[in-house]
């Protein structure tokens, strides 16, 4: 049975995630590449006109994954809803990814050869060392057997929804472990310093690998270890990108 109030909450959430998704596609030609609005990966970033249309295209997706959850909110409940929200959303990332990967090697492709081509530094590829892609991949293993193993654990117990949600989170480390390990140029965004976007492509997944781990150890039988370990890696990921971020500041206002 579904609440009244538990519809009402899915359907702000819906209506937040459509008029969002929207107003950055409507948006897109309208505002420039920097840290706090739209897609911002290094693929976008090569040209304003790859900009435009892999936020235009982001927007759109968004807006279309809060039309499709919304039924399911309705019909089942907010916890289906997030299980199917998250999923969307993650799958609409990452073919958002791929193509503004493509817009970027397009937009490389036509650029005159002798003039400088920016995408070039938003495109430049740094590998993560052999030791540092074993860490995520040991991490983001970990992170999916305790998934599994807190999913089977709340499916015995009869909440099939929080069994689905703890499997459909593990989606945002494997993105980011993905892009980390194959994708790791998409971290080189222009307004961060050099050097930094490889610590992000090691920080981002192995930060959200153990806030995995945490949130599936609280909901079992170790409680306080879980809490401290996801308490621990969500501010140790959010105090490196603030770090990143004041760098970053520093060196603008050098340049300038």
């Amino acid at each position: 049975m579904v609440y009244e109030g538990e519809i009402v909450i899915s359907i702000i959430i819906s209506l937040t995630m459509i008029s969002t998704g929207f107003t950055i596609a409507i948006l897109s030609d309208k505002i420039k590449p920097g840290p706090l609005f739209g897609f911002r990966i290094s693929y976008a970033t090569v040209s304003r006109k790859v900009w435009v249309r892999t936020n235009r295209i982001a927007g759109i997706a968004i807006g279309v994954v809060g039309a499709i959850s919304l039924p399911f909110g309705i019909i089942w409940g907010l916890g289906v809803q997030s299980v199917v929200m998250t999923i969307l959303l993650i799958a609409a990332i990452a073919i958002v990814t791929e193509l503004s990967k493509r817009f970027a090697e397009v937009e490389m492709l036509s650029e005159p050869a002798e003039l400088v081509k920016p995408s070039e530094k938003a495109l430049e590829i740094k590998p993560l060392s052999l030791s540092q892609k074993l860490l995520i991949l040991s991490l983001l293993l970990l992170s999916l057997l305790s998934s599994a193993w807190s999913s089977l654990k709340l499916l015995n117990e009869g909440l099939p929804t929080l069994s689905a949600l703890m499997l459909a989170l593990w989606s945002a480390p494997a993105y980011l472990g993905y892009l980390s390990l194959r994708r790791p140029e998409a971290y080189s965004l222009p307004w961060i310093k050099p050097g930094d976007d490889k610590l992000l492509a090691l920080s981002a997944p192995i930060c959200l690998s153990l806030t995995s781990m945490g949130i599936s150890l609280t909901i079992t039988r170790f409680e306080l270890l879980g809490l401290y370990t996801t308490l621990a890696s969500i501010a140790s990921l959010t105090i490196i990108a603030i770090l990143i971020l004041i760098r970053s500041s520093l060196r603008r206002s050098k340049g300038s």
